[in-house]
């Protein structure tokens, strides 16, 4: 190791020769800078650090990094890392896992891992894709996103990190962005130091409230479901279709409605298949409601999956959508 002369070690020495395989503009490069230099800053020692990954992009982390490392299986790392560290717990030891990997395969384990609070930092990189096995869809894509594997879009809502991890119980959470040098290298140093301070006795929260936050949290998870249930379907009656009712349809829809746009001046109803080709469009017009005309319903068929967009004018031209729509 090349140290500083006054013994206080650099980002170089975290780093080491093996080159570093991720495509060209990848962020993983700048997150990689901003760990080696965080641990140079906070006085990390390389013997008493481990990176622990699964597999995926992300998870090639303990091969760059001049420390201890274990390149572990799939979405296994956290339970490998809180074995680690229940064994040595004087280690600093990072968890390294992205959307896949930590919230598909390795969702059961990264929630344990988080609820046990054991000292691991753990850093999900999140970009909404499986990129290692070239780019199919993951749980924290976005609906509608269009992948090899979900060429319609996806269907599922996505995971929120973030929110996982709070109800999970984890006792640090924060967000960065891989380009922000100086807010992901703030983030980075203050898990360093919260993981530091021994944790806070858990507190005993009065019977009362537990059962009032308990009501609420029903309350909302029964708007949740109240917002995203199917719309009644009534054979021979206009079908309503709205963003908030994607559903499965055992009858072609017949009417759209979407919700007003801020500065829109006229709304175009587009249908499209599930590769997203356009089958069919209105004229513009004014209201947030249109009805599918005979031609059109005829293009429909059973067991076929369709997205609709609303094109909108507001001096320039942009989209609402895509919303989706299964007709069994």
């Amino acid at each position: 190791m090349s140290a500083a002369a006054d013994g206080q070690l650099t980002a170089k020495d975290f780093t080491t020769e093996q080159e570093v395989r991720w495509c060209p503009g990848c962020g993983d490069y700048a997150i990689l800078k901003s760990v080696t230099r965080m641990l140079a800053e906070v006085g990390a020692r390389p013997e008493r650090t481990v990176f622990v990954s699964g597999i995926g992009c992300s998870s090639r982390f303990p091969y760059y990094v001049e420390t201890y490392g274990f390149h572990t299986i799939h979405g296994r790392a956290p339970a490998i890392a809180t074995g680690l560290k229940l064994a040595q717990p004087d280690l600093d030891v990072w968890v390294v896992t992205g959307d896949g990997d930590g919230l598909s395969i390795g969702g059961n384990h990264l929630l344990h891992a988080l609820r046990r609070n054991v000292g691991l930092k753990i850093l999900l990189f999140n970009n909404e894709v499986y990129g290692l096995t070239k780019g199919q869809y993951s749980p924290t894509s976005r609906l509608g996103t269009r992948t090899p594997s979900t060429p319609g879009g996806s269907f599922d809502t996505p995971i929120v990190p973030g929110l996982f991890a709070l109800g999970a119980g984890a006792r640090f959470i924060a967000r960065a962005i891989d380009v922000d040098k100086v807010g992901l290298g703030a983030v980075l140093e203050a898990a360093q130091t919260a993981a530091r301070r021994r944790a806070r006795p858990r507190v005993a929260w009065p019977a009362w409230l537990v059962g009032a936050v308990a009501a609420l949290a029903l309350a909302v998870i029964g708007i949740e479901l109240l917002l995203q249930a199917p719309v009644e379907r009534i054979r021979g009656e206009a079908i309503p279709v709205t963003p908030a009712t994607e559903a499965r349809l055992s009858d072609p829809p017949r009417v759209f409605e979407w919700p007003a746009q801020p500065g829109a001046r006229a709304y175009r109803l587009v249908l499209r298949d599930a590769a997203a080709e356009p089958l069919w469009h209105g004229a513009w017009q004014p209201e947030t409601r249109a009805e599918l005309p005979p031609e059109a319903l005829e293009r429909l068929r059973a067991g076929a999956t369709y997205l609709w967009t609303v094109e909108i004018e507001d001096g320039a031209r942009r989209e609402l959508g895509p919303f989706w729509f299964l007709l069994e």
